[in-house]
């Protein structure tokens, strides 16, 4: 038998979307223990898939801030080398700045559902 994780590249949520009962496929032995329990793979006989054909976009959240707001409070990576105090003052200007957004975003969703 085959654990799910080792039948694709790709995230496996139901097994007969790739094999059906019966169906010969190709396997690798990946371990094998004094008990005499072998670990198979079909992947591991098959070439991966492209990395950009395999990526998914990534979902939007509502939550979260958009526009140039939200890419304004981005951590600005400043050239050169740095202390250790003029790290700890970016980042706090950067969570300064992250959480005034995020309050901005959720004041002005609380307004529009008061409506």
């Amino acid at each position: 038998m085959v654990h799910i994780s080792e039948i694709a590249h790709a995230y496996v949520s139901d097994i007969h979307e790739h094999l059906s009962e019966g169906q010969t496929v190709q396997v690798m032995v990946i371990a094998a223990d004094q008990a005499g329990k072998i670990n198979l793979s079909i992947k591991r006989t098959q070439q991966p898939p492209e990395q950009a054909a395999e990526r998914r976009p990534k979902p939007q959240h509502a939550a979260r801030p958009r526009g140039d707001s939200f890419r304004a409070s981005q951590p600005k990576m400043p050239k050169g080398p740095q202390t250790f105090d003029d790290m700890v003052k970016q980042f706090m200007q950067d969570s300064d700045s992250k959480i005034s957004s995020l309050k901005q975003y959720t004041d002005h969703r609380s307004r529009n559902r008061r409506r």
